[in-house]
């Protein structure tokens, strides 16, 4: 494994530093603060991937997740807010940014 993400997944580290957030709060901002393009690019390349991660992250307890591991976690669950702002926002997403902010997520049980 690299130290960055699972072994097979190289492709993916690129996104590594700007997407694998730590928690709920973080990746709630990074869908609101990230240019529209920004979070296309990261949707196109993660989406082929998503499957292919689940399926990976599943065989380890996430108790047990090393460094690599996690991130590719982070990623995914990063993938998930941006998924909703691409898939169902679309255009409206910067409409629809400013009700988040009114109503910001604190924390999530992944970030436990």
């Amino acid at each position: 494994m690299s130290t960055l993400l699972p072994d097979g997944f190289e492709d993916l580290t690129q996104f590594v530093e700007d997407w694998a957030a730590p928690d709920a709060a973080a990746r709630d901002a990074l869908r609101g603060s990230m240019p529209i393009g920004d979070r296309q690019v990261f949707y196109d390349a993660f989406m082929p991937r998503l499957a292919e991660s689940l399926d990976l992250l599943d065989k380890t307890p996430l108790s047990a997740h090393d460094q690599a591991q996690t991130n590719l976690m982070r990623l995914a669950l990063s993938f998930s807010h941006i998924a909703q702002a691409q898939e169902v926002q679309g255009p409206d997403e910067t409409k629809h940014a400013r009700s988040r902010m009114r109503l910001p997520i604190i924390c999530a049980p992944a970030d436990s």
